[in-house]
């Protein structure tokens, strides 16, 4: 029973630490965040923003190249005219979040990324693609984009349109520190 326990604690440590490894979690930044806007709708006009986004990237610790993206946000955390609507299709007293992760980042540029992944909305994962602009300012790294998210995606029927338009444009900002790089072999 003892060595079955130990076991258990060694298994979390190891994979605690290694998923700490070369994370590096957003800062604390009231300018980090993600809105939305759609142009009809039962209410006009409706538009949202969140500073409550949190964000996550990886790296390579050999190359510095971001490796990973993901990004969770409350539904009901949006302000702004008509700001619930995000939260009343997402039926947000039973799906609260929305969130995305990565699975194939692709560099365009020197500051350019295609982020491919996964969004969460609904209970349901879609796949979408995120446009990212990379600018290193003063130790912190801003990455800026856009996405849109097609709401067919995340309904087994699709709503009537004048109550749900078939996309919503999101664009997001998050903040982080830039990696230190340690001397350490």
């Amino acid at each position: 029973m003892k060595r079955s326990n130990f076991f258990r604690f060694i298994t979390i440590v190891f994979f605690t630490c290694y998923t700490v490894i070369g994370a590096y979690a957003q800062v604390n930044d009231s300018s980090t965040q993600i809105s939305y806007k759609v142009d009809f709708g039962p209410t006009y006009p409706i538009e949202g923003d969140s500073n409550q986004v949190e964000g996550k990237i990886e790296f390579n610790d050999e190359t510095s190249a971001i490796e990973k993206v993901s990004f969770e946000v409350p539904l009901n955390s949006f302000t702004g005219i008509n700001s619930g609507y995000l939260e009343w299709i997402a039926n947000g007293w039973y799906n609260p979040d929305m969130s995305f992760k990565s699975n194939k980042i692709t560099k365009t540029s020197d500051n350019k990324l295609v982020v491919k992944g996964y969004l969460e909305f609904r209970r349901r994962n879609a796949p979408i693609e995120i446009d990212l602009i990379r600018k290193d300012i003063n130790n912190k790294i801003i990455m800026e984009g856009n996405f849109d998210m097609s709401t067919g995606d995340y309904f087994t029927f699709h709503p009537p349109f004048e109550l749900v338009p078939s996309r919503i444009s999101f664009k997001i900002k998050l903040i982080f520190d830039e990696p230190v790089k340690s001397n350490m072999s």
